[in-house]
């Protein structure tokens, strides 16, 4: 008998991530539904919060279950990681903030001039980066 035993093919690419979202999604939405109150490990924005936390989720709600750590610490952690991926702060409003030496990369490697990016822009934000992309990756001959 040949092969390989216990390997596992790990899959990639857009449709894998949507499907792995909605699956999230719907892990979180039957918590509620079915009043589980099962702990969830990361669960983001619950509360309003920043980042993302582990919780129980009920028809009650999220309830924050953070591991002796207090919730300002657990904020702190957050706000650090969001800064890690560019992101300076998050308005009230749900607009995000970059942190200027990455919308100085963003403009010089790709050509796009982005400080802030509204909820309701989004969409249209992505289509024009994604349209800069293939430009930038059509240059190096690079497929996305």
């Amino acid at each position: 008998m040949g092969g390989v035993h216990g390997a596992s093919v790990q899959y990639s690419g857009a449709l894998v991530d949507q499907m792995r979202t909605a699956a999230s999604f719907l892990k979180n939405v039957l918590a509620v539904y079915y009043d589980t109150r099962r702990t969830h490990v990361c669960v983001p924005g619950p509360n309003g919060l920043p980042g993302a936390y582990p919780i129980r989720l009920g028809e009650e709600g999220a309830e924050l279950v953070l591991p002796g750590i207090s919730l300002e610490e657990a904020v702190e952690i957050n706000e650090a990681g969001a800064r890690n991926d560019g992101i300076e702060r998050v308005k009230d409003d749900g607009t995000v903030v970059f942190l200027e030496e990455n919308v100085e990369h963003m403009r010089e490697v790709v050509g796009y001039e982005c400080e802030e990016l509204k909820p309701s822009e989004s969409e249209e934000r992505a289509r024009e980066l994604n349209q800069l992309l293939k430009r930038l990756y059509d240059k190096y001959n690079v497929e996305a």
